[in-house]
């Protein structure tokens, strides 16, 4: 009740009281006063009468805002009503658009993984059919791609138990669900790109999954053609720094090496000794070729040389089964061809460093003399300077310097050192104006690879080493040649720690090759045995106690000869001998030779 209210219905109540006061009095004491309580009554009643007609007005007024307020509202709600309608038509146009135009496959999954009725237009496309509604996901996709039985299982298995379910068991197994996968739509492979996701009820229930396909074949097939130029360019780079001469050297030897290989795999029945062929001719073209740089080749032949090392530690004796020997080996040589085609086609270069080109009136001339040769010994002297001129240039053509080849070679010595993490040696060569053959310097290349790694990663020391021992920080290489009647000696040496007879002594003794009173000669011997090596660690680099065993293997099937030179010993102990490799080699025979030969 109001103030106003209040101050009325008291002053009604007031009079009342006053009126029935007097005429008590009036009654009491016969005072003959007029009766005035019907007066105050009607008074208060007049009062309440007010008061209740204002609050009825106020009712009323309040119910007729009610009313326009109600009303506003109801105009309100429909305008609402009319706009969320328009804005679902809007938003199911805008969705029947997107399915209608969107470059994308979508479709939802329900339950039993099948899709429903509304899937995108692009999606029969994709797909390359029509009946796609209510298909599982299993025969619509999974079945036409390359993924694994299992694969596919679980994925359908993730599908099936999430619709329905909680959100959280597709979350926990969303990693079975794939990415990418290749689609087989009839004869074409697509690359489709994958995303899954989930609509939820109100009980954070899955509703249904949907699942986006995107054909990302021209993508792939663009980002593997990038792929394929980079590595071209690699191959390129790696060529181009290796230079010509070099990288002709390095097929040539790779063809000889690998033809050995092929040979003895085909041949069948290999034993421990055709393995260690195997293997030194797999790791002396790995040692050529990490020294070239070429990664793809050096990574291919570790793997090669690794199965090869297995199989001799087993003491296996293949008798049926060289597959894998062949399928490694087919590998690495679909990688050299590669190699070569790069060289070839796109740098324009020879691989046969073994044939020289010779001008046809050379031949001719040459041929005429030779004829005359064969009919008459007795020559003139014109006659003979001609031969002797022709001599020359044949030489020059045909043979190399031993000297520059020795220089070519030992300036790989300073990629080796880098590989080791070591200062670049000192190269000192000493060496006679000495003429050799195709065949030989194929034969130095083969052997000093592996003397270089030696010398480098056994001999000489790190730089913090060396300058602890008072020793300068680059180690020095000697290579000193000798030019006897009919062979050369080639003396190579370095200022490192020397050889490790104390090591070799008990490696020796641990593999049964020598006894306690063995000469210390025939421990240092012990470096040539296949398998036996003083590195700490196996790598790429060396460790497998096979380079020497190497180069002894390729000097004596030419016919030549290494020893090891001791010297005195380094400490008191006796653990280490300065030292030194003796290669013999036989000289090339002469023009004259050849032709009485030729003659004969």
């Amino acid at each position: 009740m109001r103030t106003y209210e209040l101050v009325y219905f008291a002053l009604g109540l007031f009079v009342f009281g006053v009126c029935v006061l007097t005429d008590l009095l009036n009654a009491s004491f016969s005072l003959n006063w007029p009766w005035v309580s019907t007066w105050g009554g009607s008074f208060l009643s007049l009062v309440l009468a007010k008061n209740n007609s204002k609050k009825f007005a106020d009712t009323y007024a309040r119910s007729e805002r009610l009313n326009r307020d109600l009303s506003l509202k109801n105009q309100e709600v429909a305008h609402l009503n009319q706009t969320l309608e328009r804005k679902v038509e809007e938003r199911t146009a805008e969705v029947e658009s997107l399915l209608r135009y969107i470059p994308q496959g979508i479709l939802s999954l329900g339950d039993q993984g099948r899709v429903g009725t509304n899937f995108s237009a692009q999606l029969p496309e994709i797909l390359g059919r029509t009946d796609i509604a209510g298909q599982s996901i299993q025969e619509l996709l999974f079945e036409k791609t390359r993924l694994t039985a299992d694969e596919r299982d679980q994925a359908n298995q993730t599908i099936l138990a999430s619709v329905g379910d909680h959100y959280l068991n597709f979350e926990t197994n969303a990693s079975k669900l794939p990415a990418q996968l290749i689609y087989y739509r009839g004869d074409e492979e697509l690359a489709l790109k994958l995303t899954w996701n989930y609509e939820l009820d109100e009980n954070d229930e899955i509703r249904h999954i949907l699942v986006t396909l995107l054909d990302i074949t021209q993508e792939q097939t663009a980002k593997q053609a990038l792929d394929q130029k980079n590595r071209e360019f690699e191959l390129i780079r790696q060529l181009a720094e290796a230079g010509p001469k070099r990288t002709a050297q390095f097929f040539n030897s790779a063809a000889n090496l690998l033809d050995e290989n092929r040979s003895l795999i085909e041949a069948g029945d290999l034993g421990v000794e055709d393995l260690k062929i195997l293997f030194v001719n797999a790791h002396t073209l790995k040692g050529a070729a990490r020294t070239l740089q070429f990664k793809a080749i050096s990574d291919a032949l570790h793997q090669v040389e690794a199965l090869y090392g297995k199989l001799i530690k087993q003491g296996l004796v293949i008798s049926v089964d060289t597959g894998p020997l062949l399928d490694d080996l087919n590998e690495l040589e679909a990688i050299l061809k590669n190699y070569q085609r790069v060289n070839q086609e796109v740098l324009g270069r020879s691989d046969d460093y073994a044939k020289v080109a010779i001008d046809r009136q050379f031949l001719e001339n040459n041929f005429k003399l030779f004829q005359y040769l064969e009919e008459d010994r007795h020559l003139p002297d014109d006659i003979r300077d001609i031969i002797h001129r022709n001599s020359d240039e044949l030489v020059q053509l045909i043979f190399m310097s031993l000297a520059s080849v020795l220089q070519e070679l030992l300036a790989q010595a300073d990629k080796i050192a880098r590989d080791l993490d070591k200062e670049p040696p000192q190269i000192v060569i000493d060496c006679p104006d000495v003429m050799i053959s195709h065949q030989q310097d194929q034969l130095l290349r083969n052997c000093l690879i592996h003397l270089l790694r030696n010398s480098l990663d056994h001999g000489i020391e790190s730089r913090s080493e060396r300058l602890a021992a008072g020793k300068p920080a680059a180690g020095r290489i000697e290579v000193r040649v000798e030019d006897a009647e009919d062979h050369l000696s080639l003396r190579i040496s370095d200022d490192g720690r020397g050889l490790a007879i104390g090591r070799l002594r008990e490696l020796g003794r641990q593999a049964a090759l020598i006894d306690s009173h063995v000469d210390v000669s025939e421990i240092a011997d012990l470096i040539f045995h296949q398998g036996l090596s003083t590195a700490k660690k196996v790598s790429q680099i060396s460790g497998r106690g096979v380079g020497m065993d190497a180069v002894r293997r390729y000097l004596e099937a030419a016919g030549g000869h290494i020893t090891v030179e001791l010297g005195e010993p380094l400490d008191p102990d006796g653990a280490f001998y300065r030292f030194g490799f003796l290669l013999r080699m036989r000289k090339i025979d002469s023009l004259k030779q050849q032709r009485d030969r030729q003659f004969a």
